[in-house]
């Protein structure tokens, strides 16, 4: 049974490259936000912004309520933008256990799409 889908934006303006991902579980209202990346040669741009704002307006429409994330290098990045630092155990189940089974120590995130914290 497939438990997530996700839903992928790239741009690609003169060769910098920007890219974010939502995938949404099955659990009911929950999505994370994976795979940002930002090339060096935007990161002044404000396109991952606008790529966040995009990616909250799809999570809504979803009625997707809680957004979370895994970052290892971006946490700066994530509370500078309204996410707030959450228990290891705060992701849904589906990810939960991969994320338990590959030994990952990322930090969690958590963002309310309805409260925008």
């Amino acid at each position: 049974m497939k438990t997530t889908s996700a839903d992928f934006l790239c741009w690609n303006t003169t060769g910098a490259f920007t890219a974010v991902a939502l995938k949404t579980f099955a659990t009911t209202g929950i999505g994370e936000s994976a795979c940002p990346a930002v090339s060096p040669e935007a990161r002044d741009s404000g396109y991952d912004g606008l790529l966040l704002e995009h990616l909250i307006g799809q999570a809504r429409s979803r009625n997707t309520h809680t957004l979370y994330a895994l970052s290892t290098h971006t946490g700066e990045w994530f509370l500078e933008r309204g996410f707030q630092t959450a228990s290891c155990e705060s992701p849904p189940p589906e990810r939960l256990s991969e994320y338990r089974e590959s030994g990952c120590q990322s930090k969690v995130f958590v963002y309310h799409t309805d409260t925008g914290v």
